[in-house]
């Protein structure tokens, strides 16, 4: 790049208004099919709950994300007279919301920088990057939540672009999409700052965003509560400031900020080989081999290089601040990965979608800007048909096989004890009111779960365990139970093993985890 920016190109006389929509079209179609085509059928654990499987009605979920599972039960009644109803035609059905939703973020990220004043070519560029990256398309080609969340926060950033045209009507709408984008995925209140950053350029505009912002979200949230079953301002309260992964601040451990760059660049293309699970920094470099050693280092150096370019070098003019304000975006949205889990998918898409489009207002304001954006969406899009697009679309695999095994072994009136994930997430919805104790969603207690042993077999039915009596301290501490905050389970789990007998090895039947028998005695 050169040393000093260039102004900000106004649009040819080709980049007309007509052609931006054809292209913004094309875009949005383009990417559509391409996540349609590869949705996922090795389901995540956590987006199988919106299979609306008991037809139960639109469900209000916890205050992480209060919403999403209204909009799935919806987009299932558009579909319902003819989707078919086994569970792998539901989980198509209800992926391919997400599919639209994700390829009209991306065609919204594209068009907000237009309307920025970025050059066509660098502004479709860039959200084809950020659309075709890792957590992107993962989350594109599920059913899980915040791919619903991403496209509220484009409208929200779309709105702003639009407010030198539009003004308040503009300023409103950004506030009403950022509110449902909270609604949808509660992290995301962690962009309201450098949205909010953009607001204030105008002072008119800034009490208009916080009014409706504030009234809307409140809202939505006070709603949700109520469809919980709150019933005074208590129960409200009590909603709000429930957390369901654990206690506030039970996560942050110092180490989280060595190992978020490798979770920032785990969102852009996996660092490591796809064929194992990465069990964290320590144990998953002491796994790999010299050359995957300077793989993820190279990779994970050129994304903190790429980071910090589009952090520091200065945009003119009114993009300026614009880009300020989605690097705050940026910075704000990686408390959640450091909070929570650096790895977790989900936790960087806020981030991801600010760092595309800062990425698209600097690359616009240089001279080869537009040919270093180029070389990046080569080599993230190109590691990716290596490691991401193709991983997760086969019908047999693991978690499917896991399941059918499981059906094939445990009677309807038996109790599986599993974490509640994966493949036993896949046969508790596939076999719905079978008796289940998923550990995930239970509070740690030995006599409730006497209780429900002793009530299958009360009824005639068995006690399976599965998944979890194998397990190592070690193994235990990696699983998503433990990093919720349940570590109290394994002892209890343990305990069990005396009266377990092994029903099968799950390398037998190419599934992972193994299943027990409990005896009574």
């Amino acid at each position: 790049m050169s040393a000093d920016p260039q102004p900000i190109n106004p649009a040819t006389a080709a980049d007309t208004p007509k052609r931006h929509t054809f292209v913004l079209l094309a875009l949005f179609l383009g990417l559509a099919m391409w996540f349609l085509w590869l949705h996922a059928r090795h389901y995540d654990g956590d987006a199988i709950k919106n299979a609306v499987w008991n037809r139960s009605g639109p469900g209000i979920a916890s205050v992480n994300h209060p919403y999403p599972g209204v909009w799935f039960w919806v987009w299932w009644k558009v579909g319902e007279s003819f989707v078919a109803t086994d569970f792998d035609s539901r989980m198509a059905w209800i992926e391919a919301l997400n599919a639209l939703l994700g390829a009209g973020a991306a065609a919204l990220a594209a068009s907000s920088l237009i309307a920025f004043g970025v050059r066509l070519p660098i502004a479709v560029g860039s959200a084809l990057l950020m659309s075709l990256t890792h957590a992107w398309f993962y989350h594109s080609t599920q059913s899980t939540e915040p791919i619903m969340a991403q496209f509220w926060m484009m409208l929200s950033v779309r709105f702003l672009a639009a407010i030198p045209k539009h003004g308040v009507s503009a300023v409103i709408g950004s506030a009403a999409a950022w509110a449902i984008a909270v609604g949808a995925y509660q992290s995301y209140i962690l962009g309201g700052l450098g949205l909010f950053w953009i607001i204030c350029r105008e002072r008119k505009h800034i009490l208009p965003w916080l009014i409706t912002a504030a009234i809307i979200g409140t809202s939505l949230y006070v709603i949700a509560a109520i469809g919980s079953g709150a019933r005074d301002v208590r129960g409200v309260i009590g909603y709000i400031t429930h957390k369901p992964d654990g206690e506030y601040w039970g996560f942050i451990r110092p180490s989280a900020l060595l190992q978020l760059p490798f979770g920032l660049a785990n969102a852009l293309t996996p660092p490591w080989p796809v064929t194992r699970d990465w069990p964290g920094l320590r144990m998953g470099w002491a796994g790999l081999s010299g050359f995957e050693k300077g793989v993820t280092a190279l990779i994970v150096g050129l994304t903190m290089l790429v980071a910090a370019a589009v952090a520091v070098l200065r945009v003119p003019g009114p993009a300026g601040r614009v880009k300020t304000g989605l690097v705050v975006v940026f910075l704000c949205g990686m408390f959640a990965p450091f909070y929570l889990l650096p790895y977790y998918n989900k936790l960087w898409l806020l981030p991801l979608g600010a760092f595309g489009l800062a990425a698209g207002l600097t690359a616009n304001a240089y001279r080869r800007g537009g040919l270093i954006l180029g070389i990046l969406f080569v080599l993230v899009v190109g590691r990716n048909f290596q490691q991401t697009y193709f991983q997760r679309n086969r019908l047999d695999n693991p978690i499917n096989r896991g399941a059918i095994a499981l059906e094939s072994t445990i009677g309807p009136k038996d109790l599986l004890i599993s974490d509640g994930w994966d493949a036993s997430n896949v046969y508790n919805v596939r076999n719905p009111g079978r008796p289940n104790f998923r550990l995930i969603y239970m509070k740690v207690s030995l006599e409730n779960l006497n209780e429900r042993m002793a009530e299958a077999r009360k009824n005639g039915g068995k006690v399976y365990i599965f998944g979890l009596l194998e397990k190592t301290p070690e193994q235990f501490e990696l699983s998503d139970v433990a990093k919720r905050g349940k570590r109290a389970w394994y002892p209890l789990i343990q305990s069990f093993k005396p009266k377990g007998k092994l029903v099968w090895e799950g390398k037998d039947k190419g599934v992972i985890g193994d299943l027990y028998e409990i005896s009574e005695n």
